[in-house]
Parts: C-alpha cells; structure tokens; sequence
C-alpha cells in the first residue's frame, strides 16, 4: 500500500506540561516543555477509522528524527500543513523522548513526547491556556489492510478540536517523502486515500464504467440512472392510484384475450392438418389420372397400372413427361404395336430401350419382332 501521512492528536489536558533547562550552544538557559505526540502503541481512535491499529517503535522514531537532524515544528491547528495562512512556529522540538528514558521527568508511561523550546507565541498560547491538546503528524506505512506503522513524525500542532474520547484525534493523507508532503484535511472529517480510492472503484463498477472515467461520463451514467429510476416511479405510482375495478378489468381482459388467442392458434393447427390431407389427395388423384391416361393411350398396360401408380404418387410430373414422350406399346385393341409403315430396321435408342426394359416390361428383341411383322 502507499505511503500516508497521518496526523494524531494527544490530549494533554489543562495540566501543564512537564519542563526542564537546559542550557543552549550560546551557553543560555532555555526551558524545554515536554508535549505528547503520540499515543501509547498500540492504539485504536474511536472515531470513522476504529477498525485500523496503529502502532510504532518510540526508539525507531527517536533515532530517525536523530539521524534526520530536521527539528519538528510546533504550530496551531496544522496551518504549517496548509490549513490556514498562520503558519508561524509556537515552537521547536529539541528532542524526542518516552518515559522509559527520563524516569524522573514526570512523563506518562507509554506515549511518545517531544521536547520543545517555546516561541513567545508558543509561550502566550500554553501560559493562557489557549489551547489544551496536541496533534502529531506521523508518517508510516500499511502492513495490511487493518494495520499502520508509523516511521517517523513531521510536526506537532496545538489544538482545541480532538476528535476522540481518548487523548488523540488524526487524519490521513498520501506521502511519506518531505519534499512533496500533501496537507491532509481536518482530523474530524478526513478518509484514508485507499478508502476513497475503493469506494470510488466500486461505485464505477456498479455505474458499469471503465477505472478511468473521467467526471463527465459519471455524470451522465448518474443521470441515465435517475432518468430511469423516475419513469419507474411514475410508473408505480399510475399502477398504485388505479381502482381495483381498474385493476380487475385489466385481469379480465387479459384473461380473455389469453383465451382467444389459444383458440386461433388450436384453429390455425386444424386448418393446416386440413390443408395437407388436401393436398396428398389432389396429388394422388393427380396421380391416379396420369397414370389411366397413359393406359388409354396404350403408353403401358393395364397389368403395370399399380406399378406406374407409384412412380406417379412420388412425381407426377415427371411421369406425365415420360409418357408424353413415349411411344405406345400397345394397338387400340391392346395388342402389341408396330412401328409406321415402310420403317423396317427399327433402330431403338438408348431412352427407348430403357423405357420398354423398365417401364413397359418388353425385351428389345420381342419388340423388335413384333416390329418386323
């Protein structure tokens, strides 16, 4: 996950602060005021982020503020994090400490304190009691989703508004290098990035858009939405304010019409099965004509009238070309028939000869014959 900066508010109540001297490079003797900036780890807020534990190692902090050798601002209410045009210091940290290491400095078990020379406005604002909390700002890292580590602190604010019941309050914001730190919002409203970032996938997906639509095209599927959602309700509300006369003569008349229409369709199947018998009829009747006109021209005989029935049945119009094309097998009074007059080398063609082997059941030689007679 991505770096965060995180700011943390440590109630230090209306107490004062513990203090010792010190004396400085200048060989001055300079009172140090001892603030809370975190919490003892681990620790929970109670506020929109109570599922996350966050945690740190006071040494580790302390020596990478040491390493850094970068004192840490005391100011009010975050303005040195951009919040406001008041950015001027009430103070400078000098160092970092826990009560582990001073045990005779009247600090709590637990929390990470700074050590800060005071500002005369720094000075001003604890004298007077302007202000009775303070607000780290811590940097870190995600070990997992419900789990924050802090790896170092940035600054500390005085502050009236803690956001929880217990001494601290926090926001979240993107970066953990100081050279391009991004100011987070006020610790009482402010969301992680990652939970933005979720949200915003998620309700893209629901929209059915792609992960980088811009604003227009969220706009547009939110009204195409809402558009649809209103011409549902009307909907609704037509059907709602009918009568249950109203309603009643819609189930009626839908009942009727599902009636009728199942009439005609069982009406429309019978008239099919009609129209089939029909047909089959004509065309065996077809059949059975073609069939007994080729016999009475002597096209085939009486003895093949069942077989010429089935090719007939399965084409009529093919069989009616045959026969129109055949010769006549048979005279008038049913014997067999010559050829014309004066044609006495009877010269058959292929088709004919199939025709008399197949159709009328006459060898060649027997009409050839018969022929020659």
């Amino acid at each position: 996950m991505p770096q965060k900066l995180l700011k943390q508010a440590f109630s230090v109540g209306l107490k004062p602060a513990p203090t010792k001297t010190v004396t400085d490079a200048d060989g001055n003797t300079v009172t140090l005021h001892a603030l809370p900036i975190l919490p003892a780890s681990p620790f929970r807020p109670v506020d929109s982020r109570a599922g996350i534990e966050f945690s740190y190692d006071a040494d580790a902090l302390i020596a990478d503020y040491e390493r850094r050798g970068r004192r840490i601002v005391l100011d009010v209410d975050h303005l040195t994090e951009g919040y406001g045009v008041d950015s001027r210091a009430r103070g400078w940290s000098v160092a970092l400490t826990t009560a582990a290491r001073e045990r005779d400095a009247g600090l709590e078990d637990g929390p990470l304190y700074g050590w800060f020379e005071l500002t005369d406005l720094g000075v001003e604002a604890l004298s007077k009691k302007h202000y009775g909390y303070t607000s780290g700002v811590a940097l870190g890292r995600w070990l997992d989703e419900t789990h924050f580590v802090f790896t170092r602190i940035k600054s500390l604010a005085l502050t009236n508004n803690p956001a929880t019941e217990m001494p601290q309050a926090f926001t979240a914001d993107n970066s953990d290098d100081d050279s391009d730190l991004q100011a987070g919002a006020p610790y009482t409203t402010q969301q992680t990035a990652d939970k933005e970032a979720e949200m915003l996938a998620k309700i893209l997906d629901q929209l059915g858009l792609a992960a980088d639509a811009d604003e227009a095209a969220v706009l547009d599927a939110i009204t195409a939405l809402t558009a649809a959602k209103t011409k549902a309700d009307e909907a609704a509300a037509a059907f709602a304010a009918a009568g249950v006369d109203d309603v009643t003569a819609f189930a009626a008349k839908s009942g009727e019409t599902s009636q009728a229409l199942s009439a005609a369709q069982a009406e429309v199947a019978a008239l099919k099965v009609e129209l089939q018998a029909f047909k089959a009829a004509a065309a065996d009747q077809a059949a059975v004509a073609a069939v007994d006109a080729a016999i009475a021209a002597c096209k085939i005989t009486p003895a093949q009238r069942e077989a010429m029935l089935k090719f007939a049945r399965a084409d009529v119009a093919a069989f009616t070309a045959a026969m129109e094309a055949a010769p006549a097998v048979l005279s008038a009074d049913k014997t067999a028939q010559a050829p014309a007059a004066g044609s006495q080398d009877v010269a058959l063609t292929d088709a004919v000869k199939e025709y008399l082997t197949k159709v009328v059941g006459v060898s060649e030689d027997v009409y050839v014959a018969g022929a020659s007679e």
